[in-house]
């Protein structure tokens, strides 16, 4: 009967890991868990020879859905682009939640080319998409910020967050539903 319940112990450990390490709305990774992956993924990336992207996507005007339809609506808006955004990226790159209606995508890319690529196909498919469900479907648009890793790049994380915030604040004064794309040099 010690091992049945080690192995309660061991699956409800397991879990709780688990609910720590994601988003309790969208079930992608949250804040704290990106904050840890991209700092080892840039160390780690050191040593190799792929290029990386990070992506800040924040929902424009998300205040205003939340204010006019109800916070039920924007949190299966929250779902759905969320939903939306793993189904465009590859298995190996990552999501996160990264406060509120912004989130973040970590992708391996050949290129600065296919980095702006991948940022504006996940502009369009969101742009195009309708959210919600019955009488509250809506399109939404967002602004995107995207930063290009080259693999040779001696970066610290907290620098390429910072780099890429900047670069969102722009795609939202640019006038929103935008993308605008720097290279670490």
């Amino acid at each position: 009967s010690a091992i049945f319940y080690v192995d309660i112990a061991t699956k409800a450990t397991m879990r709780l890991s688990q609910l720590a390490m994601r988003d309790y709305l969208t079930s992608v990774m949250n804040r704290t868990s990106f904050d840890s992956y991209i700092t080892e993924t840039i160390n780690e990336q050191k040593n190799k020879t792929t290029a990386l992207a990070v992506m800040f996507l924040d929902i424009d005007h998300f205040k205003d859905i939340n204010d006019n339809y109800g916070h039920l609506c924007g949190d299966e808006l929250l779902k759905q682009f969320a939903h939306l955004i793993m189904a465009n990226i590859n298995k190996n790159d990552r999501v996160a939640r990264y406060g509120g209606e912004e989130f973040v995508v970590f992708a391996e890319v050949l290129d600065y080319t296919q980095m702006i690529e991948l940022a504006e196909q996940l502009r369009k498919k969101v742009e195009t998409n309708i959210f919600g469900k019955d009488e509250q479907e809506r399109k939404i648009t967002v602004s995107i910020g995207s930063l290009f890793i080259p693999s040779f790049a001696n970066v610290e994380a907290s620098d390429v967050l910072a780099q890429t915030d900047k670069l969102l604040y722009q795609a939202k004064a640019a006038g929103r539903n935008c993308v605008i794309t720097a290279e670490i040099k």
